[in-house]
């Protein structure tokens, strides 16, 4: 009669251990982009954003250094004078780059805070 209950009670362990591990396993999360094919093209449902830093463009083009920049960097502007312009931002491994876009009718090149980091 013993074996019996803890054959039951060992069974009802391992059932509450399973429904344990499996609750919200069916429940979406995340964000996820697919293209017209169908193809899933960006995936945010297993990734953490990382915040890596913040930095100044100062007036001039140029880039910011990190070893853990990757292509998958973003960037977020902080502060932008009203008469200046937001530069154009790019990634690669290892660093971010900006440039000012110039031409006659542009505003200045002047100081932008931005903070960057990875998902």
């Amino acid at each position: 009669m013993v074996m019996i209950y803890i054959i039951i009670a060992a069974i009802v362990l391992a059932a509450t251990i399973v429904l344990y591990k499996n609750r919200g396993a069916d429940m979406a999360h995340g964000i996820q982009i697919f293209n017209s094919s169908g193809k899933l093209t960006f995936d945010l449902a297993n990734k953490t954003t990382y915040i890596l830093g913040t930095g100044q463009t100062g007036s001039s083009n140029g880039s910011i250094s990190n070893s853990k920049i990757t292509t998958r960097a973003w960037v977020v502007v902080l502060s932008c004078p009203a008469d200046g312009q937001i530069p154009y931002f790019s990634a690669e491994q290892g660093k971010i780059s900006w440039q000012f876009l110039g031409g006659q009718m542009a505003p200045a090149a002047k100081n932008v805070t931005f903070m960057y980091g990875v998902y």
